[in-house]
């Protein structure tokens, strides 16, 4: 082939085409060509990446009539969450620390709040404070 680094490029390129054969096509076309990217895979010396695509962060919370969904979870500095009232009462979604507080939110409103500064912020409902829940920023 090439240079060392070309191989490997040839390589990266090959694990994207396999990804893509075995998603769409048979194993049978897969196995015709799979000689040709072990031959690459063994001349190759240089360590190759591997990209992993993080879980989706979720950006909203359900609320229900008798919980928040999710009821924990992290996201970064910076994101915007909206609180939808899925339920058939009155709800809120207010901070235990008094940093952001719904107000009244009935069956089908929203509100949002951007989470800018990092810590742990539990929340309540002021109508069912058996409702609870947490938000990791980080």
């Amino acid at each position: 082939m090439g240079t060392e680094s070309e191989e490997c490029s040839f390589l990266v390129f090959g694990r994207q085409l396999f990804y893509i054969i075995m998603r769409n096509y048979s194993l049978l076309i897969f196995l015709a060509i799979a000689p040709t990217f072990l031959v690459a895979m063994a001349s190759c010396t240089k360590p190759i990446p591997i990209y992993e695509v993080p879980p989706p962060v979720p950006s909203k919370v359900n609320i229900y009539d008798n919980f928040f969904d999710p009821p924990t979870f992290t996201v970064r500095a910076g994101t915007r969450i909206t609180f939808t009232n899925l339920g058939y009462h009155n709800h809120s979604a207010t901070s235990d620390q008094g940093v952001f507080d719904s107000g009244t939110l009935a069956p089908g409103q929203s509100f949002s709040f951007t989470f800018q500064d990092k810590g742990e912020f539990s929340f309540h409902c002021k109508f069912h404070p058996e409702m609870l829940a947490k938000i990791i920023v980080q």
